[in-house]
């Protein structure tokens, strides 16, 4: 049974090289070999599966033979067909056979199909229910020393290589699509094919890691330039395991660019208490699972005791003496301060930590009561278990309330759709909640190949937290420096101020993610909106543009854009 039709002549003992480059390995001195016409079907066979793969060119003896499909005519001698019933294999052949198929694994990692059935991933062994041409071996220890055993049986005459074109495409941006496709289903290599830059990775590498940043491993052609990690997750930072939760934090230690902001991710189980606490710095607060009790003092004696929701948003100056109590099964939310270095000494002051170093006798006649009553008091708990309260208090001084409140209730006013059509983004600073005067933010839903338009922010870094999806950004830090980083769910990242940059969904869900400015407003300047705003012969003369294109510029911002705005 032949599969494909054999339009080139074919080369003895091809080896797949760790590189989408095919490479030659020692065959014998022969002017001429002649295969059986299975053979030569099977070899046609995978050799078109690579081309499908990788599409990489063929090297043969070290000389370059062109891409796959011309005709291979190398010195060593002619491939052709053999008109013969004798199914006997060369040792080249088979050794050749051999190098492709575990060429193959290594370059596309792909399922073989033998006669329609999956029988498994490469290598292992192809059973043949037909009958085989010929055993698969070892390549010939002469050759290649401390070589392990390759396929141990194979039947070329109806065996085939899946191709790519049997598979669902992948998805995905335009310029990253030619990539996308081969990290989809093989191991991931800092290789183009459409360039021919790259090659692949031998020794160790991460590559749950790469496949998360392919970004990273192949960098579109418009970075440039040196930008330094703008990048953190939340799963690299050592997590705190409290009784009653657990907490995780990122710090400038850990992402030096983010020195304006740092940040935590804090679990509380129902009825579980972060102590009572303040800090040096504000304290803002996004909460995203369950619902907690939160209660708070400031100077003047005024108090206030709320529940905050999943959507719900907190806010304390810095020095407001505060706790959070869980209420649901399991609650989390996300933390953040402004400042970046939240682990310096002096940050952050908790009450069960005083009253350990406090004298027994000042204790006691700062609160009038017997020294032994805080015999008993927990040793630093950060979070311990407790049970639910029912939040009665009194408010002798007045209630933190209005324009004094601490808490903003997003839950029940979020869900702003914005221009572009692509998805919601709801600002949260002191001009809707006029306690927060240090920290500003906005919570964005992208939906699927959605885009936050290219913008920059004038006046703060921008600090950010994806709560949910997966998302591409190319920072642009000007004087032809720019650099693209790919995001996932529990990922932070920190964007310089004033760079210029775009966020866009790449996964199948809504991309969720928050931003955090140490600043009062969360403000941003449209790329196009500019453009659009400025005389259009100008920007038509600049861009070397048809003016007709400059007016055709919205003057609105289209701050989340479908994805069909603008495709082909």
């Amino acid at each position: 049974m032949k599969f494909a039709r054999i339009s080139h002549t074919l080369s003895v003992a091809f080896v797949l090289s760790l590189s989408p480059t095919v490479t030659a390995i020692p065959t014998p001195n022969v002017a001429e070999t002649f295969i059986p016409d299975a053979i030569t079907d099977g070899l046609s066979g995978l050799l078109n599966g690579v081309v499908d793969s990788v599409k990489g060119s063929v090297k043969y003896a070290g000389n370059s033979a062109g891409h796959l499909g011309d005709k291979i005519n190398v010195p060593l001698g002619n491939i052709r067909k053999r008109d013969s019933a004798d199914s006997s294999i060369p040792d080249a052949i088979t050794t050749g056979v051999s190098g492709l198929l575990n060429g193959v694994k290594d370059s596309v990692g792909g399922t073989v199909k033998y006669v329609g059935a999956v029988v498994g991933r490469l290598p292992g062994q192809l059973l043949d229910p037909i009958g085989s041409i010929g055993k698969i071996t070892k390549r010939d220890p002469e050759l290649h020393t401390n070589t392990p055993p390759l396929l141990d049986y194979g039947s070329l005459a109806n065996g085939k290589i899946l191709r790519r074109s049997d598979n669902p495409p992948a998805s995905g941006p335009k310029h990253l699509r030619p990539f996308l496709d081969k990290r989809t289903e093989d191991k991931p290599h800092p290789y183009n094919p459409e360039t021919g830059k790259g090659a692949t990775i031998i020794g160790g590498t991460n590559e749950a890691i790469d496949r998360q940043n392919p970004s990273n491993l192949t960098p579109p052609p418009t970075d440039a330039g040196t930008v330094v990690n703008l990048k953190w997750a939340f799963s690299d930072s050592r997590t705190k395991t409290l009784d009653g939760g657990w907490s995780r934090q990122q710090t400038v230690r850990d992402l030096p660019p983010s020195k304006d902001i740092a940040a935590a991710q804090q679990h509380v189980t129902r009825g579980s208490i972060r102590e009572l606490h303040w800090h040096r710095v504000a304290e803002w607060a996004f909460v995203y699972a369950g619902n907690v009790l939160v209660s708070a003092v400031d100077e003047e004696g005024r108090n206030t005791v709320f529940e905050a929701v999943a959507g719900d948003i907190w806010y304390f100056p810095k020095g407001v003496a505060h706790t959070v109590q869980g209420l649901a099964e399991d609650s989390e939310y996300l933390l953040a301060f402004d400042d970046g270095d939240f682990d310096a000494v002096g940050t952050t002051f908790n009450l069960d930590d005083w009253i350990k170093h406090t004298p027994r006798d000042i204790l006691a006649r700062n609160f009038g009561i017997d020294p032994s009553v805080f015999d008993k008091t927990p040793q630093s708990p950060n979070i311990q278990k407790g049970k639910p309260s029912e939040g009665k208090v009194q408010s002798p001084f007045g209630k933190l309330e209005g324009r004094s409140s601490y808490h903003y209730p997003l839950s029940k006013l979020g869900g702003k759709k914005v221009a572009g059509g692509a998805g919601t983004l709801d600002v949260v600073d002191s001009r809707n909640f006029p306690i927060s005067t240090t920290i500003a933010s906005a919570v964005i839903r992208l939906e699927p190949g959605g885009l936050r338009e290219l913008h920059w922010h004038p006046n703060a870094d921008e600090w950010l937290f994806f709560a949910q999806g997966k998302a591409r950004a190319t920072i642009f830090l000007g004087t032809s420096i720019a650099r693209t980083f790919d995001f996932s769910a529990g990922d932070t990242a920190v964007f310089p101020d004033n760079s210029g940059h775009y966020i866009e969904n790449t996964g199948d869900e809504d991309l969720v993610w928050i931003e955090i400015y140490k600043s009062d407003r969360a403000v941003d300047i449209s790329l196009q909106q500019w453009l659009a705003l400025t005389p259009s012969d100008i920007v038509a003369q600049v861009l070397n543009i048809d003016e007709s294109i400059v007016k055709g510029f919205k003057k609105d911002k289209q701050v989340l854009i479908k994805q069909d705005n603008g495709e082909d």
